[in-house]
C-alpha cells in the first residue's frame, strides 16, 4: 500500500505489529503484577455488587456475571468502546507519550519514515475486561484483566482526518496505519485504566457503607 509517498507492504505491517506488542507485554505485565490485583476488608457477596456497579458507571456492557458461590470465584466480563474507562482527555494524554514511544520501537524495524505513518486509533477497538472476584484470608480478592480487541478494518488504515496534536506531527493529516494486533492497551494507557477502576470500585464501596483506607495489594507487598 502507498502512504504519503512511502510504500508501506504487509509484512511492514507484521513487524511493525509484532514489535509493539513485545515492547508492550512486558511493561502490561508488570503493570498487572504491581496494580491489577486488590484485596478489600469486605464480604464477596457485596464486593461483587460494586464491582459490578464499578462497569455499569463506567458505561461497559456486561456480557457475564457468574456470582460467587460456595467457594468458587466469581467472574465478570465488561466490554465497552476504547479509552473507556478513559475520557477522550485522558487517553489523548497517554497517546502524546506513547505514540512516539511506539513509533521509535516501529522505526528500529522498518525504519523512522515509514514509523511516522502508525498511529493509535481508539475507535478501531473495544476495551474487554476479565475480571475475577474471590475470598482470601484478608477478605475479597479482585482482579482485573484488561485487553483490547480490535474491531476496524482488516488492513488497519484509516483514512478519516485527524486532529493534530503533539502525536501527530504532520503538517497535512492523512492516511494513518494502525497498530491493531496488539492485544495490550498502552502502557500509560494501562496504568490509568486500572487507577481509574481501582478508584470507581472503592467510592462504591464507600456508597454501600463499606469504610476503604488500604486495601492490601499483593503487587505491592501490602
Amino acid at each position: 500500500m502507498l502512504l504519503a509517498g512511502c510504500s508501506v507492504s504487509t509484512n511492514d505491517v507484521d513487524r511493525a505489529n509484532y514489535a509493539v506488542t513485545a515492547a508492550w507485554q512486558t511493561e502490561f505485565d508488570d503493570a498487572l503484577a504491581r496494580d491489577g490485583t486488590r484485596t478489600y476488608p469486605t464480604a464477596d457477596d457485596k464486593t461483587f455488587d460494586a464491582l459490578v456497579a464499578t462497569f455499569v458507571r463506567l458505561r461497559f456492557v456486561l456480557q457475564r456475571r457468574d456470582r460467587p458461590n460456595k467457594g468458587v470465584d466469581g467472574e465478570v466480563l465488561a466490554v465497552a468502546p476504547w479509552p473507556a474507562p478513559l475520557t477522550r482527555e485522558e487517553w489523548q494524554r497517554a497517546a502524546d507519550v506513547e505514540i512516539p514511544r511506539m513509533r521509535e520501537v516501529i522505526a528500529e524495524e522498518i525504519g523512522e519514515l515509514k514509523a511516522s505513518m502508525f498511529t493509535i486509533i481508539p475507535e478501531n477497538h473495544r476495551i474487554v475486561i476479565a475480571a475475577r472476584v474471590g475470598r482470601t484470608s484478608g477478605g475479597t480478592q479482585i482482579s482485573l484483566a484488561p485487553r483490547l480487541a480490535y474491531i476496524g478494518p482488516y488492513s488497519g488504515v484509516h483514512v478519516s482526518p485527524l486532529p493534530p496534536s503533539p502525536a501527530r506531527p504532520l503538517d497535512t493529516v492523512g492516511p494513518y496505519l494502525d497498530v491493531h494486533i496488539t492485544p495490550f492497551p498502552s502502557p500509560t494507557a494501562t496504568r490509568l485504566l486500572l487507577a481509574k477502576m481501582w478508584l470507581t470500585l472503592e467510592q462504591e464501596l464507600q456508597d454501600h457503607g463499606f469504610r476503604i483506607d488500604a486495601p492490601s495489594n499483593p503487587g505491592r507487598g501490602t
